[in-house]
């Protein structure tokens, strides 16, 4: 019951200013590549994913976070950060 799960977060965003002051954020959610309920996958895992960069995304200050979680206990396994772009 092994879900991929594939997001784009990105950084150093300006929102102005939150409720508690806060303007610059990390980290953003920014897409879900895989959708809420993640790829199915079943090992060993060997598929392409194709995606366009959404608009509005600076890929400079992007990252991918890819893991692994399972369906019914929703343990995560193999956790990756990557810079979108070096």
């Amino acid at each position: 019951d092994l879900k991929l799960h594939v997001a784009i977060v990105e950084s150093k965003m300006y929102y102005g200013g939150g409720s508690n002051g806060e303007k610059w954020f990390n980290n953003v959610l920014r897409d879900l590549v895989t959708g809420v309920a993640g790829q199915d996958i079943a090992l060993p895992f060997n598929s392409p994913l194709n995606y366009t960069l959404m608009n509005g995304i600076n890929p400079a200050n992007a990252d991918i976070i890819i893991f692994t979680q399972s369906l019914s206990s929703k343990e995560v396994f193999v956790v990756r950060k990557l810079k979108l772009v070096n």
